[in-house]
C-alpha cells in the first residue's frame, strides 16, 4: 500500500514536471518568437528612420537648391531692374530731346507757314489784310491761343500749326474755334474759318480735318501749299 502511494505520488510529480517543462518550452518558444518579432520591428523601425533621414537630407538639399535658385533669381531681378532704370533714364533723355526737337520743328513750320499764308489764301480768292502771330486770350473762365490768324474785312482764318499733326490736334482746334468769338469779341462779326498746318500730316488726319471743314496746309515738294481740292467748301464757325 505504501509503495503504491509512493508510486502514485512519484507519477503525479513526474507528470507535473513534464507539464512544467512543456510550459517552460512553450514559454521559451513564445519569448523567442517575441524576441524575433521585436527585433524585426526594431529593424523595420530603424529602416524607416534611415529612410526618413534620407528624405530629410534630400528635402534639405532641395531647399538649399531652391534657396540658391531664389537668390539667383533675385540677383537677376535686381540686375533687370537696374537695366530698366537705366533704360528709363535713356528714354527720358530721348523724350526730352524729342520735345526740344518738336519745339524747334514747330518754330520751323511756323516760319514756313506764316510767310506763305498771304499767297495761299489769295490763291483761294481770300484777300489777306492782316496776319497775326500767337494771339492769346482769357475771358469768362475760358482761354485759347491762336498760332496764326489771317484776316480781312469779312473773314478771319485761325490756323493751328503743328510739327506732326494728329486727329487730337484737329479736335482741339475745332473746340478752340467754337469759343473763339467769346475770347476775341472784336472778330464777332467776321466769318470765322479754320485751318491746320503741319510738316507731317498723315492721310487719315488730312481726311478728318477735311471733314471738319478745315483748310489743310502741308508740304508739297519744297513749298507749303493748301492741300484741299478745288471742290472743298470751308465751314464757317
Amino acid at each position: 500500500m505504501n509503495e503504491q502511494i509512493i508510486y502514485d505520488g512519484f507519477e503525479r510529480v513526474w507528470k507535473l514536471f513534464e507539464k512544467t517543462d512543456r510550459e517552460i518550452q512553450e514559454l521559451k518558444h513564445f519569448f523567442h518568437e517575441l524576441s524575433q518579432e521585436t527585433d524585426r520591428k526594431f529593424q523595420e523601425t530603424d529602416r524607416r528612420f534611415q529612410e526618413t533621414d534620407r528624405k530629410f537630407q534630400e528635402t534639405d538639399r532641395r531647399f538649399q537648391e531652391t534657396d540658391r535658385k531664389f537668390q539667383e533669381t533675385d540677383r537677376k531681378f535686381q540686375e533687370t531692374d537696374r537695366k530698366f532704370q537705366e533704360t528709363d533714364k535713356k528714354i527720358s533723355k530721348v523724350n526730352q530731346a524729342i520735345g526740344q526737337l518738336g519745339g524747334r520743328w514747330g518754330e520751323f513750320v511756323e516760319s514756313m507757314v506764316k510767310p506763305a499764308v498771304v499767297r495761299l489764301f489769295q490763291q483761294r480768292g481770300l484777300v489777306v489784310h492782316e496776319v497775326h502771330h500767337n494771339l492769346t486770350s482769357n475771358r469768362n473762365g475760358l482761354s485759347a491761343e491762336i498760332d496764326l490768324l489771317v484776316t480781312n474785312d469779312e473773314y478771319c482764318v485761325a490756323i493751328e500749326v503743328k510739327s506732326f499733326l494728329s486727329v487730337d490736334d484737329v479736335k482741339e482746334h475745332r473746340e478752340r474755334l467754337e469759343k473763339f468769338k467769346i475770347l476775341f469779341p472784336r472778330y464777332s462779326d467776321a466769318k470765322l474759318l479754320g485751318a491746320v498746318a503741319g510738316a507731317v500730316i498723315h492721310e487719315d488726319v488730312a481726311k478728318y480735318a477735311y471733314r471738319q471743314g478745315f483748310f489743310i496746309l502741308g508740304q508739297k515738294g519744297e513749298n507749303m501749299e493748301i492741300l484741299n481740292d478745288e471742290e472743298f467748301k470751308p465751314k464757317i464757325y
